[in-house]
């Protein structure tokens, strides 16, 4: 069986039938509400340890794209020269404003509190 696409991302099949390519024309992947995933809904709010002992809070939909960055040393200026880093708590919520406001809430701990939220997080082990 042929199958032809026009540009419209709109390919034709047996008997006339058509159906929308997997693909969106802006090319990620989303095809306007059709197609949502996960991590388009979900922000998440991490810790990073850096090598120094300190511990980095960054907000992000991607923690392993974020964390490249960090890496690349085009992450925060905090971190630049800090590393090899670790990804040592996440937390993920439905709403950015809700993991900015985490964010700066776990900001604001001390780093005794930091501790024991990221081993609660480990599940106490």
């Amino acid at each position: 069986m042929a199958v032809a696409a026009d540009a419209g991302g709109v390919r034709s099949g047996a008997g006339g039938k058509e159906d929308r390519e997997s693909e969106s024309p802006a090319g990620d992947g989303s095809y306007g509400s059709f197609c949502l995933r996960v991590r388009d809904l979900t922000w998440v709010v991490y810790i990073l340890e850096c090598a120094d002992g300190t511990f980095y809070t960054g907000v992000t939909r991607d923690v392993d794209a974020r964390l490249a960055r960090h890496v690349a040393g085009n992450g925060a200026r905090y971190t630049r020269g800090r590393g090899p880093f670790k990804v040592v708590y996440t937390e993920m919520t439905s709403a950015k404003g809700a993991a900015l406001r985490r964010e700066r809430q776990i900001k604001g701990m001390r780093k005794g509190k930091k501790l024991a939220l990221i081993e609660a997080g480990r599940g106490g082990s």
